[in-house]
């Protein structure tokens, strides 16, 4: 069945923690368990204001983002990507678990259970993806069948961002094929103009 696919980026510090321990985790211990903050971006930034008084204005917002998204936004299914600091691999993985506090945690106590699919290296990845991924907490979506991309994983040694122009052209190129749906969100209209100098 088709559906929308979402893959999320995320970096740590401790990378035996993610590899070893099969988890994705996040910091800010301070703000406790992430459970009890109503899924709400305002009721988290008052909460993260309230424990970290002395942040920056630009950050609260930034900062609470990154905690929603983790605890609420982020779902048992999703995909997440993370470039490891220690053996410079891109690990591709799936989250198990709904979001969880490990209390007992030494640190990173906000914790979610993931599969490792795929432990690639850095430098087939375009440097702007990489940026992407290396970015806190990214989301980005992919419209497409998950058995397609799990089989993208298993038999293609490289994923690669493409351009703007380039994804021009492959709408052009593919726009008759495209389902419905995706041609009311780019309403395009075949044009001819006369061709010159035709003999």
């Amino acid at each position: 069945m088709s559906g929308e696919m979402r893959v999320w980026g995320i970096h740590t510090m401790d990378d035996n923690l993610f590899l070893h321990n099969s988890v994705i985790a996040i910091g800010w211990e301070e703000m406790g368990n992430l459970s009890s903050i109503p899924n709400d971006r305002e009721a988290f930034k008052s909460k993260y204001i309230a424990v970290y008084p002395d942040a920056k204005k630009g950050s609260v917002s930034t900062c609470a983002g990154m905690l929603l998204r983790f605890a609420y936004e982020m779902q048992t299914g999703d995909y997440v990507v993370f470039p490891s600091k220690i053996d410079r691999k891109i690990n591709i993985g799936v989250i198990e678990s709904p979001y969880y506090y490990k209390d007992n945690a030494h640190h990173y106590k906000n914790q979610r259970k993931v599969k490792w699919l795929k432990h690639l290296p850095r430098n087939i990845f375009p440097q702007g993806a990489l940026y992407e991924v290396g970015s806190a907490l990214t989301l980005f979506t992919v419209k497409n069948y998950p058995e397609e991309f799990l089989g993208a994983l298993d038999n293609t040694p490289v994923i690669r961002g493409i351009s703007g122009s380039e994804l021009v052209e492959l709408v052009l190129k593919y726009y008759d094929n495209l389902d419905e749906k995706y041609r009311k969100i780019i309403p395009l209209q075949r044009v001819y103009i006369p061709a010159l100098n035709v003999e």
